[in-house]
């Protein structure tokens, strides 16, 4: 599952979760991921500890420390939360700025690129 940066372990909150005989875990109905300053929450998330990807489906909120928050439909993201696929994404930076975009790709925690 996503590793917390700051040393502790990283917490997950489901109304349920199942382990699938492949190894995958799967929690559905009011998730929520917290990693260090990253607090992650949805519908669904699908975690494949071989592949250590996040298939996570939305509504999705993902806020990023005090100042940036994302809302999306979908998103395949690592297990660090900081890298992977965003779509049908706005994103709230400082309170102030709103972007909105089909779909955004993040690495090291922000934006790298971004279709509208």
């Amino acid at each position: 599952m996503a590793q917390d940066t700051s040393g502790g372990l990283p917490s997950l909150v489901a109304d349920s979760m199942t382990l699938t005989q492949d190894g995958a875990l799967i929690a559905r109905g009011n998730v929520e991921i917290a990693s260090g300053e990253t607090i992650l929450r949805a519908q669904e998330v699908q975690y494949d500890r071989a592949e250590r990807i996040l298939t996570i489906l939305g509504p999705i909120e993902l806020q990023t420390g005090e100042n940036t928050v994302v809302f999306a439909s979908y998103a395949e993201l690592d297990e660090t939360l900081r890298e992977g696929l965003v779509r049908d994404a706005s994103v709230i930076v400082d309170k102030h700025l709103r972007l909105s975009m089909e779909e955004f790709v993040r690495q090291e925690g922000g934006i790298s690129t971004a279709d509208q």
